[in-house]
């Protein structure tokens, strides 16, 4: 399931790189080569040139502001940083260039698989900026440490530090017998199908969350839940843990406030209704696919 892997980023591999980053030394800035992501409005700049990157050294006084940048992560020789900037900003910085905003599905869809996970960390974290400027504790501003991987307050009598969130979120493939369970949200492009999902709660463990959601959106218990894989979602900010799940009835009782429409397909049904264009199912980088797949296979 190469595809789990998207927009994920080897952590140990960054933590190293992070620490080598750390010790960044002026007179080591000509020996590196670093490419410059910029962010703004929740958008990635697109340079006139049909590219997303600006090297570091056309942009002013870099080796003095590189506080401000976003540590990403390195490939081979070159380290891959972050830029969150207004849209004033970007004019001044960049005023002999052309640029347009792409939303973050959209620069997804055009880039090479092994970049992908560097701008939908830039989305994540500069999200993630823009909702905790101010501290929750004391209401003072928070300032940015670990090169955009964690905030603290600014008030050294409270010197609260926080961390980027995560969304525990399960996915089910849900099953009985020859039988699977496809649904699909309102709000969804039409024809759509999926697998049932939700937001893990307090108090809750996934697989407790797996048998409540199922319940709560089809009106179904199930039994003998077993862990698949999982996967980062970026939009937004979710830990995606896919489960298959057998049903204990094949009546449904659907609940028009989660979902619109939920059926139950055998293997040869859904290929032949996707085939026809009667359905359509997730693209290939989303969790639900690989469990799709995985049914289809078995």
């Amino acid at each position: 399931m190469k595809n789990l892997h998207l927009f994920s980023l080897n952590h140990k591999k960054r933590i190293l790189e992070n620490q080598y980053f750390y010790s960044f030394k002026k007179d080591q800035f000509k020996k590196k080569n670093y490419r410059v992501i910029i962010i703004c409005k929740g958008q990635i700049v697109f340079f006139e040139n049909n590219t997303f990157f600006l090297d570091a050294q056309t942009i002013p006084a870099f080796e003095n502001t590189i506080k401000k940048f976003i540590f990403l992560g390195k490939s081979n020789k070159t380290i891959y940083l972050g830029l969150s900037l207004s849209l004033n900003k970007v004019s001044k910085l960049i005023s002999s260039k052309r640029y347009n905003l792409v939303k973050i599905r959209e620069v997804t869809g055009v880039l090479r698989q092994n970049l992908i996970a560097y701008f939908t960390s830039l989305y994540c974290l500069d999200q993630w900026h823009n909702n905790n400027k101010y501290c929750s504790k004391c209401s003072s501003k928070n300032t940015v440490l670990d090169l955009g991987h964690s905030l603290i307050c600014s008030n050294k009598k409270c010197v609260k530090r926080i961390f980027p969130r995560i969304n525990p979120t399960v996915i089910m493939l849900i099953y009985n017998k020859d039988k699977m369970l496809l649904a699909r949200n309102a709000n969804w492009p039409d024809k759509l199908y999926s697998c049932l999902a939700g937001f893990c709660e307090i108090s809750e463990s996934l697989e407790e969350a797996v048998k409540r959601e199922t319940y709560e959106e089809v009106g179904v218990e199930v039994n003998n839940i077993k862990y698949l894989f999982s996967q980062f979602w970026p939009f937004p900010n979710n830990l995606m843990v896919g489960f298959k799940a057998e049903a204990s009835s094949l009546k449904l009782k659907i609940d028009k406030n989660e979902i619109e429409n939920a059926i139950w397909v055998t293997k040869s049904e859904l290929i032949n209704l996707e085939k026809n264009k009667e359905i359509l199912l997730p693209k290939k980088h989303a969790i639900a696919y690989s469990l799709i797949q995985t049914w289809l296979s078995s």
